[in-house]
């Protein structure tokens, strides 16, 4: 669901209690931030290297021109706006015109394409920690349009982890277990408990981010070590399910049917079923993760049509949930409004209809009202294949308004090399 956002006196708007990833008006799709070497890498940039920005990218499906503006807004570790003034967060000032914008060419659904680097060389933080992309409509910073998370990281502690089976627990069909060794260094603690916490996440899911143990199983001077803790337990889940959108000529992987009309292109997605009562198939996909592609131009940023994609779930006899809701790399927070399937009596499917621009989607389904999870549907293995990323936080004496980033890495649950 697509929300808005007051104007406080000043005339800008102060944003959200909680910044997420989210688009905030209709007309943005397509909302991507990482380095155009890596489509599948997380957002995350080392502070004070020469690693090439990221890119954020945005289509515009009103067309046209409009002076977006991009804003970097420092956070805690919890995504709450932290108190550090600009001049303490950032290098020159902390908002710039969104650079670079082209026109689509050659597609039926006409949208301008934007892009700009972060950091640039204006937009550019100098302390580490979390901060909030956040573009506006305008130079006035009055109406959000669209938010996005951002890591920048300050490489102090390093991170070694494990993920192995969760034979500890009685869960260990479906679970895994995360094992990590923080390596301290010269980082003066003073109280462990305090002074440094850890998050973790599984496949770059924000809904998935956990906070750590307390305290660690083994406490050196310069080595912390975390062992069979129970907080480090995650349900291995399923792997995700996949549609291929990158040619509109014939149908792809798990297209039933796709068809041009005198409004666009529409597409049908196989119908799908619960995979939960059913034995695990190991199978690559991308975590979760989608990439802008087609197969029938070469600038697939400015020359991929978009498509009318209906997906469908078919559940069997006996089986019904409360609420169903589809989960991706659609732009939104899991289990946001937008994203809610629709019950149809008649034909006795969930399905929902997204208008997503040609690439390779990753995608799954999940349930529950307060509670809303993916196991109830697509079952959980302790063989899936997951990324897991160790976010470490260093927190100054008192009176330091801001959570320092100081320790990241990324592990695979079967050794491969993550996305």
């Amino acid at each position: 669901m697509l929300k808005s956002l007051s104007i406080n006196a000043l005339g800008t708007n102060p944003g959200p209690d909680v910044y997420h990833d989210q688009i905030w008006r209709e007309d943005i799709h397509s909302v991507r931030l990482h380095t155009d070497q890596d489509p599948f890498g997380s957002p995350v940039w080392e502070l004070g290297s020469d690693n090439p920005p990221l890119m954020l990218r945005f289509d515009d499906l009103a067309g046209g021109y409009l002076p977006y503006t991009v804003r970097l807004i420092p956070c805690r570790r919890d995504w709450t706006a932290s108190d550090l003034f600009e001049a303490q967060a950032m290098e020159s000032i902390g908002q710039e015109l969104v650079q670079q914008h082209r026109p689509s060419f050659n597609t039926l659904e006409q949208y301008t394409h934007y892009s700009h680097p972060i950091p640039s060389e204006v937009l550019r933080p100098k302390v580490s920690g979390n901060f909030a992309v956040v573009v506006y409509a305008d130079q006035g910073l009055q109406e959000i349009v669209l938010t996005r998370r951002l890591l920048v990281l300050e490489n102090r502690v390093s991170v070694s982890a494990l993920v192995r089976r969760a034979y500890a627990t009685n869960e260990q069909d479906e679970a895994q277990q995360l094992d990590l060794e923080l390596g301290i260094g010269k980082l003066l603690i003073n109280q462990p408990a305090m002074d440094l916490s850890f998050q973790v996440m599984q496949n770059g899911d924000w809904s998935s981010l956990r906070k750590g143990p307390g305290f660690p199983t083994f406490l050196a001077p310069q080595q912390w070590a975390y062992r069979g803790q129970p907080e480090l337990v995650f349900l291995g889940n399923n792997e995700y399910r996949a549609v291929d959108l990158r040619t509109v000529r014939t149908p792809g992987r798990r297209i039933s049917k796709i068809i041009r009309t005198v409004d666009g292109y529409q597409a049908w997605v196989e119908n799908d079923q619960s995979l939960a009562s059913k034995a695990h198939f190991s199978q690559r996909d991308l975590n979760g993760r989608s990439l802008i592609q087609n197969f029938e131009q070469r600038t697939p940023h400015t020359e991929s049509e978009y498509v009318w994609t209906t997906f469908a779930l078919e559940p069997k006899l006996n089986e019904s949930w409360s609420k169903v809701y589809l989960q991706g790399d659609f732009g939104q927070t899991a289990c946001d409004e937008s994203l809610a399937m629709e019950w149809q009596e008649e034909s006795g499917l969930y399905v929902k209809s997204l208008y997503l621009k040609q690439g390779f989607y990753d995608y799954r389904y999940r349930t529950g009202e307060s509670l809303c999870e993916a196991i109830s549907i697509e079952g959980s293995h302790s063989d899936t294949e997951n990324d897991y990323e160790i976010l470490v936080y260093y927190h100054p004496p008192a009176g330091m308004a801001y959570d320092r980033l100081v320790g990241y890495t990324k592990v695979n649950s079967m050794g491969q090399k993550s996305r």
